[in-house]
């Protein structure tokens, strides 16, 4: 956190730490995310303001948000976050996501680490160093990378991606957040993402609602083409169901 002295705003830097990525690929990812976060303009989806170096270390200065990504919410809530709460944040996920899918940019790293809530209850979508313009020409260097625990299976083997991928990783980003639990967590995840059929959530929820269930199974079928073929969907299915607390 640093105060913009020209504009008289706090934003926030982030700086490539040198030992990470190799410098070439690091600087492609930074310049990659500020370009493609300065075509997004969206409530949900916390803003890039400018990119530049110090001392040779690349750096993005970034719209300050105060509060905690989900993980940290889960955290300080010991795993009960509000029903309602819950179902308000992925909405505003799945809206977000429509956003950049409507400017033909899907995130391809969706995970509870990337979304943060604002003491307001606003969720924001951040971090777009993986994201991949659909117009762009294949890239197969980058389609694997991303994290395990949240990879849709047409990702893991390296095959092309569209908007689907995202649709599968905020399946397994909801699944965790409403039954406090990933899917797949033990054992060979990434040969379960392809193989194995998700444990219906309501086995550790057993209160989730019904269509909730299946909206978050739809999103994570291992054929893309059986899952939701739009974030705006998802949104759409998630507003059919009742907030307030689990009976």
């Amino acid at each position: 956190l640093v105060e913009d002295r020209k504009l008289q705003r706090d934003v926030v830097l982030k700086l490539l730490h040198s030992e990470s990525l190799p410098s070439d690929l690091a600087r492609k990812y930074f310049i990659r995310e500020a370009r493609t976060a300065a075509r997004l303009n969206h409530p949900g989806i916390v803003r890039v303001f400018d990119y530049g170096e110090i001392e040779t270390r690349p750096y993005l200065a970034m719209e300050f948000v105060e509060g905690l990504n989900l993980i940290e919410l889960q955290e300080s809530l010991k795993n009960k976050v509000p029903f309602d709460r819950s179902l308000s944040i992925c909405m505003q996920l799945c809206e977000a996501l429509t956003h950049a899918h409507e400017q033909t940019i899907i995130h391809r790293d969706i995970k509870m680490e990337n979304v943060m809530v604002t003491t307001q209850w606003q969720t924001k979508l951040l971090d777009f160093g993986l994201a991949k313009a659909l117009n762009e020409n294949p890239d197969r260097s980058l389609f694997i990378i991303g994290t395990p625990f949240y990879m849709s299976p047409e990702q893991i083997v390296g095959d092309v991606l569209d908007l689907r991928t995202d649709i599968y990783s905020a399946g397994i980003l909801m699944y965790r957040l409403f039954t406090g639990r990933l899917p797949f967590e033990e054992g060979e995840v990434l040969s379960h993402h392809r193989f194995t059929p998700p444990p219906d959530p309501r086995e550790f929820e057993a209160k989730l609602p019904r269509l909730l269930a299946e909206t978050i199974l739809t999103c994570i079928k291992k054929d893309r083409d059986e899952r939701f073929d739009s974030a705006a969907l998802v949104a759409q299915r998630l507003s059919q169901i009742p907030p307030g607390p689990l009976a």
